[in-house]
């Protein structure tokens, strides 16, 4: 029954709980995973392969300043309830300096609730 279509891409307790709705009582779905181990069964169970995990991404190694950046955004509390204004800035890996930073009212790729300031 596990590997039936219709049950092939489920877990134990899905297989347990829809049998129980139909009124047959399988038994508790540690029997079923039990039952699963004993013939070698507790992994994809159908036709088709299982998904396959992504590689990671290159690493970027950085031996010097200026070679690697990477950048956060920091919500910066006003004196009004509730509204908050978002700091960009973009770090150097390697010294851990500030290259370049921007204030803005609101997340916008278009740069149009851009405020610029000194802090």
């Amino acid at each position: 029954m596990a590997c039936s279509e219709e049950y092939r891409d489920q877990n134990p307790y899905e297989i347990v709980a829809d049998y129980l709705e139909k009124g047959i009582y399988l038994g508790s779905p540690s029997t079923v995973y039990r039952v699963l181990r004993a013939r070698n069964m507790v992994h994809h169970r159908s036709e088709a392969h299982a998904r396959r995990s992504s590689s990671r991404p290159p690493e970027l190694k950085a031996t010097g300043p200026d070679q690697v950046w990477s950048w956060d955004i920091t919500y910066m509390k006003t004196g009004v309830s509730g509204i908050f204004l978002y700091a960009y800035m973009i770090i150097d890996v390697w010294s851990r300096a500030i290259v370049g930073w921007e204030i803005h009212e609101r997340e916008d790729p278009d740069g149009n609730g851009k405020q610029n300031s000194l802090i």
